[in-house]
Formats: C-alpha cells, sequence, structure tokens
C-alpha cells in the first residue's frame, strides 16, 4: 500500500513541496475489482517477494505515478483469475481518458455508448445554447410553437422546454443571479454540440446549417421522438415523453413549482386553498363512516 507524504512548513517558505513515496513493509492484497466485489486471493508469490522501497522525493506532483509497482501482463492478469484490477486498467486503457484535450469530444467507456452496459441508448447531442436563445426569440417576436417546431426540425415539447428554461434565465438575469456561462461553454464541446457558426468569421453558416440539420434528422432518435409526437397528437397510447396537457393547468407538479416564479402572497394564498380542500375532504369522509 503506497503512502503520500507531504513535508512543507506553515507560512511563506521558499523551500520547494517535497513529496516522497514510500511503500509499506507488509504486502497488501489488492481488493479493486472493476465489476465485482469479492473476498481477496491469495497473494501472489511475486508480491510477497518485493522489498519495501526507499522514499524518493520528487519536484513535482505530476512526476509522482499512481503506483510504483511494475505493470501488470497478460499472465498476471491470467494468474489474478480474469479479474481486471483498477490499477492495471488504468495503466492500459484507461491511460486515454486521463488528460482531456479542449475541444475534444468526452470519450465513452463504450465508444460512442455512454453507458456500455445499454447499448441501445445513443441519445443525440443537445440543442446548443445558440439555436435556444434563437427559438427563444423567435418566441417573443410572437411565432406560435408549431412554427418553431418545423423551422428548427425540433418537437413541439422541445420548443416548450427551452420557453421554460429561457424564462427561468431571463428571472434570474432581472433577480441579478449570477448564470454558470462558463461551465455552459466548457460542457457543450465534451457533449458534442456544434452551432452553426463558423468559427473563423464568427457568422451564421448555411452550410453548417444544413449540416447540422442532416445529421439531426439523421439520428435514430429523432424519427422516434416524432412518431411519439404524432400519436400523442392523435390520442393513441399513452402519456409519453410528451405528458397530458390538459392536465397541466389543474394539477400540481414538480415541473410547476420549479419553474414558475410566484410572489409570496400568492404562494401563501395558494397552500392555504389546498390545506382547505384537504381538510373538506377529511371531513366529508369521517361523516360516510360514521354514517356507516
Amino acid at each position: 500500500m503506497s503512502l503520500l507524504f507531504f513535508s512543507n512548513i506553515a507560512g511563506p517558505s521558499r523551500l520547494p513541496l517535497q513529496v516522497s513515496v514510500a511503500a509499506c513493509h507488509r504486502a497488501a492484497s489488492a481488493r479493486f475489482y472493476a465489476t465485482e466485489a469479492q473476498e481477496p486471493q491469495e497473494p501472489l508469490a511475486a508480491e510477497q517477494s518485493e522489498q519495501s522501497e526507499q522514499s524518493a522525493p520528487v519536484d513535482e506532483l505530476s512526476a509522482l505515478t499512481l503506483d510504483p509497482s511494475k505493470p501488470a501482463t497478460k499472465s498476471g492478469l491470467e494468474k489474478r483469475g480474469g479479474k481486471v484490477f483498477y490499477r492495471d486498467w488504468l495503466r492500459y486503457e484507461g491511460e486515454q481518458f486521463r488528460v482531456p484535450q479542449k475541444g475534444q469530444k468526452a470519450k465513452w467507456l463504450g465508444g460512442n455508448v455512454p453507458y456500455p452496459s445499454n447499448p441501445s441508448f445513443r441519445p443525440p447531442p443537445p440543442l446548443s445554447n445558440h439555436i435556444q436563445d434563437q427559438v427563444f426569440a423567435d418566441l417573443q417576436r410572437g411565432q406560435s410553437v408549431p412554427e418553431l417546431s418545423v423551422k428548427y426540425n425540433i418537437s413541439k415539447a422541445r420548443v416548450e422546454a427551452i420557453q421554460k428554461l429561457k424564462e427561468i434565465e431571463t428571472e434570474y438575469k432581472r433577480r441579478s443571479v449570477p448564470l454558470q456561462t462558463a461551465f455552459l461553454e466548457g460542457m457543450e464541446p465534451l457533449l458534442g454540440v456544434r452551432t452553426p457558426i463558423n468559427p473563423r468569421t464568427k457568422q451564421h453558416d448555411p452550410a453548417l446549417a444544413r449540416e447540422l440539420d442532416l445529421a439531426h434528422e439523421a439520428h435514430p432518435s429523432t424519427a422516434a421522438e416524432r412518431l411519439e409526437e404524432q400519436r400523442f397528437d392523435a390520442g393513441i397510447g399513452e402519456e409519453g415523453a410528451f405528458g397530458q396537457r390538459t392536465r397541466e393547468s389543474t394539477k400540481p407538479s414538480i415541473e410547476r413549482t420549479v419553474w414558475e416564479f410566484m410572489d409570496e402572497e400568492s404562494a401563501l394564498l395558494e397552500k392555504e386553498t389546498q390545506g382547505q380542500k384537504t381538510q373538506e375532504k377529511r371531513q366529508r369522509r369521517k361523516e360516510r363512516e360514521t354514517r356507516a
């Protein structure tokens, strides 16, 4: 088991940070399984014969390795019963995930699938903040949700979700609440979000916009979402991902409490009204029980 010792003097000091690595005299059996958590097997003979190493200070933290032991070989993995240890995985397959590159899409463990155990889940890239701003601006100009659904080739439910999200953003700006714009700009490239803006001219590129529209149309989730929305509009099947719009204005929901901003008096009045209705229902129930 590796131990880290940090030596530094409290307060201002010109002495560099000294990091040293020391190995325990006792060989510990590793129990870092990637998929299963079982009792550790007997230590290997090679591990038992290793001697403790001397402390070796380094100048920078980047020079400190995760594990001072030798890299695992294929035969070593076979001796461990076919189980891949986390330290060994870091040295080989996990090395490509260690340092992300700026502007590069995130690398999934399952290739193009974010969850290796669920290969059927292939989500499309989310809409960029640039497109969301355009959709909300068109809504402010008076265009309807169905018109924007056709214009941007997205479902009506997604247009409504953008409207709610941008209303929250507008309210936050009115209240001078800081927005995490830096986090947004950093996450969009990792999620594969693309915008129809030419990086060289910083202007709208019709060819790039057409390319993005074709990629969105070719994604399997686009046709599935459109079919589900058509079935919902026709009253076929269950509510699905679009909900039952006829109940949104009558039944309180979590979504309503999240995105709607009500003044304190209205909120207290609504809560008091709901409490009175609940009390009346309990009273009527007791009366029926006494009559029975």
